[in-house]
C-alpha cells in the first residue's frame, strides 16, 4: 500500500495494488475508486481532504488503520 498527497488538489490517493488501472467511478462526490480489469480495487482516491476528512464508510477492502498508520508513520 503506498499513499500520496497531492496539495494542490488537497487529495490523498491510496494505492492498495500495483496493477493496471483499466477504470474508475465516483462513490460520491469526495471519493473515487479505481479497478483493475479483474474488477480489483486498486486505488481511492479522498478528495478535499482538509474539508472532508477521510471517510472509510463503505470502502471496500480497505483497513483504515493501516492508512492512518501510513499517514503518520515516520519516513526515515
Amino acid at each position: 500500500m503506498k499513499i500520496k498527497y497531492d496539495s494542490e488538489k488537497d487529495a490523498i490517493y491510496v494505492r492498495l495494488l500495483n496493477n493496471t488501472i483499466r477504470y474508475g467511478r465516483d462513490l460520491d462526490d469526495r471519493r473515487h475508486l479505481d479497478y483493475d480489469s479483474e474488477h480489483n480495487l486498486v486505488g481511492i482516491d479522498f478528495l478535499n481532504v482538509k474539508k472532508n476528512g477521510l471517510d472509510f464508510n463503505g470502502l471496500p477492502k480497505i483497513d483504515p488503520t493501516a492508512v492512518m498508520n501510513l499517514l503518520f508513520s515516520d519516513p526515515s
